[in-house]
């Protein structure tokens, strides 16, 4: 299935590959090297959730939230506002679920000639 990053949407659970194209005037290579970026922090944050650093998985959570949509990946965006959220409120359950789906997304996704 070939998408823009524009018409993803949120990923559903049918575990399917979410194939999509670099945006226009975004070299490939840049969106292939921010997804894989994304799959750290989402590591980085469960482990800061799991030792108690809400503050780094906050400060994490707030990167992916803003930075999502300027890469053209609103899923990233909305995982990394709950990731955030969760994170302030000390919640380690929503924490490490919303981690989970994000993780869950990034999983899914591959870039197209990537």
């Amino acid at each position: 299935m070939m998408e823009s990053l524009e018409q993803t949407g949120n990923a559903d659970s049918s575990g399917e590959r979410i194939l999509i194209e670099a945006p226009p005037g975004l070299p490939r290579q840049l969106v292939v090297g921010y997804l894989g970026r994304c799959r750290e922090n989402a590591r980085e944050a469960q482990a800061a959730v799991k030792r108690g650093d809400y503050g780094k998985a906050e400060v994490l959570g707030h990167r992916m939230k803003g930075s999502g949509c300027s890469y053209g990946f609103p899923d990233v965006t909305v995982h990394g506002a709950a990731i955030e959220q969760a994170a302030k409120r000390q919640a380690a359950g929503e924490a490490e679920a919303a981690v989970a789906r994000l993780e869950a997304y990034l999983r899914l996704v591959e870039i197209a000639g990537a």
